[in-house]
Parts: structure tokens; C-alpha cells; sequence
């Protein structure tokens, strides 16, 4: 887990069982009480784009993605396959 607090562009994190990599960050702190964080992150199995708001304090799951070069291009890989190297 990591704190909301250390998410910047570019990390992958895990929410409500889907995966996200942050897109823009940013960091609000009024007079008195938590920050607030606004994240805009990309789902990565959908494509599709969040807006989350999260107090400071709050955590989520971080994710490390390996990536290689294959030698068969992604396009003649079976649907199956590719959905077990995303999850």
C-alpha cells in the first residue's frame, strides 16, 4: 500500500480491483483540515479516464508492471493471453 500522497505521473496503482496509471496530480492544501488530492488516471484495461478526489491520509495498493520485448507482435496474440499478462 502507499499513501495517496506519493502518487505522481506516470504510477500504476490498484483500485476497486482495477488497475490505473496517474495522468495529472494535484495537490490542495486550504487553510485548515487534510489536503485533498485529484488524481486523473487511465484505466488500463478499459481505456477509459477517472477523476478521483482523495483526502490526504488515504492509501491504495501500488502495482509493479514488468514489461519485455515479445517476439511475436501483440496483434497475433490470443485475447486470452494478453488478458492474463494484464492481470
Amino acid at each position: 500500500m502507499i499513501d495517496v500522497n506519493e502518487l505522481r505521473k506516470g504510477v500504476t496503482f490498484e483500485l476497486d480491483g482495477n488497475l490505473y496509471k496517474v495522468l495529472d496530480y494535484s495537490h490542495n492544501k486550504t487553510g485548515r483540515g487534510n489536503a485533498n488530492i485529484r488524481v486523473k488516471a487511465r484505466n488500463l484495461q478499459t481505456g477509459s479516464n477517472i477523476e478521483r478526489t482523495f483526502s490526504s491520509g488515504q492509501s491504495v495498493q501500488d502495482v509493479r508492471l514488468d514489461f519485455w520485448k515479445s517476439s511475436l507482435p501483440s496483434t497475433k496474440m490470443p485475447h486470452s493471453i494478453l488478458n492474463y499478462l494484464v492481470q
